[in-house]
């Protein structure tokens, strides 16, 4: 029976002695290669360290504050969902899309920069592949600034912070950039929250004018209508004493008619002004209430209801126009005048601008023939709803100048620099010492693990049984 090697595990102490005095032999054995390949090793590292680019950061953080009690004072019939004014929202693709880094790379003169701003390393690069491939034309230069670009500029949104960050070449350089890209993002902003508005507004002016004439052509129609003769039913005029009578009846229920309208007109203004004093102060209230907390917070979500419920026009406001649209046709049908019953003082722009329009002598005598004196019905049919699309779009042309006005005024306050760019005092890469060290770690282990290697190939141990044999001598002999 022979004696054999009993193997102990890997964790076994033993085994972690004999493996440590192994490894020493080794270094000491060959420690010169390990001394040389550390020194490679570091001098390569150094050398990399001066011959890399020195890189420059700079950036600035913009504030953003959204506004909804201006908004909300300004046109608390809105119907724009307060949660719709997301300023943050997107403000990177704002800044990173193609058109915006153009313009950024025409606002920093990056094209005349380019050449004399290159590291020495990334100019030799430059060259040689101008060798290569032949000179680089102006387009294909500015594509490359542009993919550059757009690798060394970073934006970054963190709750109402907008952080943009720019690594470049020079410390100048950096600094315009950001500016660069801070004015890309304030100029794409002001296009949607400003530019969108006022070309809205230039839209329902063009189509105000166009219904205007539409109309006035229309009233031209039901005008030449009331003035053609007619026909006469009786040769004499009837007895003064016979039509005393009904005169002045009819004189009393015009009259009638005529408070009626007032009163008519004045339940509409009334139950107006108190819808929109509703919505505004729940309006306001959100605002007041989402300061400090989140969107889904429970006041949050209570108010937002509440706010939504109350934006939708009531019942009442809708009947006191149905009331009013009915006496007032009833006011024209027995022969009253557009602009006999005065509108209240705070009645809405449409209804202070209609009558400009409608205020003409064909028009009030028209107005005073009755309904059934009139030959084609359809005339005044269309006439009617011509009056109320104008009416409409008057509304809406005044509340979008109200949007713009209030739009242009809020987006001062908007957005505020929070911390501005500022020109780099020293590189902020390469960290030369860490480069260093590192080297100096690599060269380090590059050189133990080739002198253990060698002692391993002296010693015939390159087979994990062989060196597990090795490592286990010394301990209690077992049977096979």
């Amino acid at each position: 029976m022979s004696d054999q090697v009993t193997l102990l595990p890997l964790g076994h102490p033993a085994v972690w002695a004999r493996g440590l005095r192994l490894a020493t032999q080794a270094v000491r054995a060959r420690w010169v290669s390990v001394a040389l390949l550390t020194a490679i090793f570091a001098g390569a590292g150094f050398g990399a360290g001066l011959v890399l680019p020195r890189t420059y950061e700079s950036r600035t953080r913009l504030l953003v504050q959204r506004n909804v009690v201006m908004p909300a004072l300004a046109s608390p019939t809105r119907s724009v969902p307060s949660n719709s004014d997301a300023p943050t929202q997107a403000a990177t693709e704002f800044v990173l899309n193609r058109p915006a880094l153009e313009g950024i790379l025409e606002r920093a003169d990056l094209m005349a920069r380019w050449a004399g701003e290159r590291p020495p390393a990334l100019r030799l690069k430059d060259q040689l592949l101008e060798r290569l491939s032949g000179p680089i034309s102006p387009e294909d230069r500015a594509d490359a600034l542009v993919e550059v670009l757009s690798n060394r500029l970073t934006v970054s949104v963190n709750n109402d912070v907008i952080t943009i960050n720019a690594t470049w070449w020079t410390p100048g350089t950096a600094l315009d950039i950001v500016n660069a890209a801070a004015e890309a993002f304030l100029e794409a902003r002001r296009k949607v929250d400003v530019q969108a508005i006022d070309d809205t507004a230039a839209l329902l002016g063009r189509s105000v004018e166009e219904h205007r004439a539409r109309l006035e052509a229309q009233m031209a129609v039901v005008t030449a209508r009331v003035s053609a003769p007619r026909r006469v039913h009786s040769e004499s005029a009837p007895p003064v004493s016979r039509v005393a009578g009904p005169a002045k009846k009819a004189d009393s229920r015009l009259e009638d008619l005529r408070q009626r309208v007032t009163s008519a007109r004045q339940a509409v203004v009334d139950t107006e002004r108190r819808y929109k004093d509703s919505v505004r102060d729940a309006e306001v209230r959100l605002a007041t209430v989402r300061a400090g907390r989140t969107e889904r917070h429970p006041d949050v979500v209570g108010a937002q209801r509440t706010f939504d419920r109350l934006r939708e026009e009531p019942e009442a406001l809708r009947a006191a126009r149905m009331a009013e649209t009915a006496t007032v046709s009833e006011w024209l049908a027995s022969g009253g005048s557009l602009d006999a019953p005065a509108a209240p003082a705070t009645s809405t722009a449409a209804e202070a601008v209609i009558p400009a329009v409608l205020r003409s002598p064909a028009m009030e005598a028209e107005a005073r023939v009755p309904a059934a004196s009139v030959e084609d019905g359809y005339s005044r049919a269309l006439l009617d709803n011509l009056v109320a699309t104008y009416q409409d779009l008057l509304t809406r042309q005044a509340n979008a100048q109200v949007e713009l006005a209030t739009a242009k005024a809020a987006f001062r306050y908007r957005y505020s620099v929070m911390y501005p760019a500022r020109l780099a005092k020293k590189a902020s890469g390469p960290n030369r010492p860490v480069i260093l060290m590192g080297a100096l770690m690599a060269g380090l282990l590059a050189g133990l693990l080739r002198a253990l290697m060698a002692e391993l190939k002296a010693k015939q141990l390159l087979s994990p049984a062989a060196l597990m044999a090795h490592l286990s001598e010394g301990a209690p002999q077992g049977q096979a």
